[in-house]
């Protein structure tokens, strides 16, 4: 499970001031239905947004 491991680089991230957006790239760690159920509630509602694009 990934989700985790994102969440923690969110958590940092969000803890610097913004000067830009940030992009994770999530094409390099394999993330399932259970990370990404893991990611919506670790982020709630609010100002984010993750888009998951899948391309094969």
């Amino acid at each position: 499970m990934n989700g985790a491991f994102i969440a923690h680089e969110i958590a940092e991230r969000v803890k610097q001031p913004v000067k830009e957006p940030h992009i994770i790239n999530l094409t390099l760690l394999p993330v399932n239905d259970a990370d990404r159920e893991y990611l919506d509630h670790f982020l709630g509602e609010g100002c984010s947004a993750i888009f998951f694009t899948r391309i094969w």
